[in-house]
């Protein structure tokens, strides 16, 4: 378990474990910044990562986020294991759409965030060759980049 810490700025959201499915948020700042953008999440054309796109607003609009590594949720996996491959592929292009719509509306820290995730995704897809093995998460990876092509054109960011 980690530290207790609160992050600043776009690019803290790095350190944010990239989930927000224990978080809380006070309603007045919820409505003042417009709400959860419903393209992400469930029913949405991108499917999930309501949470990510909002913390990304949160950290955008000069506020922070305090991370308390002791909150814990429980996941009822409602996928069997073997959808891990599609689950990882629809993570990926969500998580690539919330650059891309930051992108369109010309917030350049958007794109410096892809190119991290890139890095990232590319390191632990590859990690597996090293050890003789085969890589994984070249579908993630690949959901990325479409989803951020996609995010460029759906229009501008709440």
């Amino acid at each position: 378990m980690g530290e207790r810490r609160t992050l600043y700025g776009r690019l803290a959201k790095r350190h944010d474990g990239g989930i927000g499915a224990c978080h809380a948020v006070r309603r007045d700042v919820a409505l003042a910044m417009g709400g959860y953008d419903e393209r992400f999440g469930a029913g949405g054309p991108f499917g999930s990562a309501e949470d990510g796109e909002f913390a990304y607003r949160v950290l955008r609009e000069g506020r922070a986020i305090a991370l308390e590594p002791a909150a814990r949720v429980l996941h009822r996996r409602r996928v069997p294991w073997s959808d891990g491959p599609r689950y990882g592929r629809a993570v990926g292009r969500s998580l690539g759409a919330i650059y891309g719509v930051h992108t369109r509306t010309g917030d350049m820290v958007a794109p410096l965030m892809l190119g991290w995730e890139l890095r990232r995704m590319t390191a632990r897809m590859l990690a597996p060759l090293l050890r003789g093995g085969r890589p994984q998460g070249a579908g993630q990876l690949l959901g990325l980049l479409t989803g951020f092509a996609q995010g460029l054109h759906a229009g501008r960011a709440r």
